[in-house]
């Protein structure tokens, strides 16, 4: 039996034929028979088919090949952005401080020890000029507070940790209102009326941003506390990324923030990045030995020696650079 074909896949010609007792045109490459007309239906379902599973499959592949490659690469440029602002609230505390000191004969505040009050703290004595604007007591990597209850029921800590902020302190603590940040100040900078500090002499105090060598003296650092007093370079690392020693004061700014780094404000109101094992070559006050054991030159100037006291005491800072 013989059949008219619409036909526009086997051939690009087209022709014109008449069937006898009509007058309709049809546009027909040729007379086909029954098997030759179902293989080309055959053709046309296929080619109205959708993607086949393999296909599925491999499209599914290539996408998540691409998000496992994008996916780390947008979480580090987000860290970064963080570090960023993070440096940006250090800068304005820099200006508080800054301009705190020209209001008071260029002196700092007295602090919270030798019989200081809640009011002499930074976060107190500033007050005035920074307004209890939480956004920039707290890096963008450590917002969310220890201690949810700042009336101090519960057996929350008070400190924070790598990306938790200290506090909540309640009111009359460390300020007038409730108060938590991720910011702590060098203590040494302080204008205290003690003889003594962390049973070291207030002698050796800054006091003022008008020093020598202010550019290797911090001011305000990443923390785990509001404030901290380096007295030694005797002062051991902590042996762990996630813990300090309330008593060793400078594990208190040991705190791996910041891919190896803690950012910090020094009183020259400079702002930059600080390496962890670098904190030991700070000169956080006067007579501070910045040649002490945990550094390269208090190894003989041996790098690797340096390393292998690091290695002993924190394997954990093991890939971070020595000082």
């Amino acid at each position: 039996m013989v059949h008219y074909v619409f036909d526009k896949v086997a051939s690009k010609q087209r022709k014109k034929c008449r069937i006898k007792g009509t007058e309709r045109h049809f546009w027909t490459s040729c007379y086909l028979d029954r098997e030759t007309t179902a293989g080309i239906k055959d053709m046309i379902i296929e080619r109205r088919r959708g993607f086949t599973l393999i296909e599925l499959l491999v499209v599914i592949a290539v996408i998540a090949l691409l998000m496992s490659i994008l996916i780390p690469a947008m979480q580090l440029v987000r860290r970064q952005t963080k570090s960023l602002i993070c440096q940006s609230n250090l800068r304005q505390w820099g200006v508080l401080f800054m301009v705190y000191a020209d209001d008071h004969n260029g002196y700092f505040m007295r602090g919270w020890d030798n019989g200081g009050s809640y009011k002499d703290e930074f976060t107190d004595a500033l007050w005035g000029y920074w307004g209890g604007v939480d956004e920039i007591l707290c890096c963008p990597l450590a917002t969310k507070p220890a201690r949810s209850d700042p009336a101090g029921a519960g057996d929350e800590p008070w400190w924070g940790s790598v990306f938790v902020a200290w506090g909540v302190y309640p009111p009359d603590h460390f300020a007038t209102r409730p108060v938590h940040g991720s910011y702590g100040i060098n203590e040494w900078v302080q204008n205290t009326n003690g003889e003594f500090l962390r049973g070291h002499t207030t002698k050796d105090s800054w006091r003022t941003y008008v020093v020598k060598g202010a550019s290797r003296a911090p001011l305000l650092l990443d923390a785990w506390h509001v404030h901290g007093t380096p007295v030694h370079a005797g002062e051991e690392p902590p042996e762990s990324e996630f813990w300090f020693d309330l008593g060793n004061q400078i594990t208190r700014f040991c705190v791996n923030r910041h891919r190896g780094t803690v950012n910090g404000l020094f009183l020259d109101f400079s702002v930059r990045k600080i390496g962890l094992k670098e904190l030991w070559k700070l000169k956080w006050h006067r007579s501070y030995d910045t040649n002490g054991l945990w550094t390269i030159a208090g190894n003989g100037g041996s790098r690797a020696a340096c390393a292998a006291v690091w290695d002993l005491r924190s394997p954990w800072a093991r890939k971070m650079p020595e000082y």
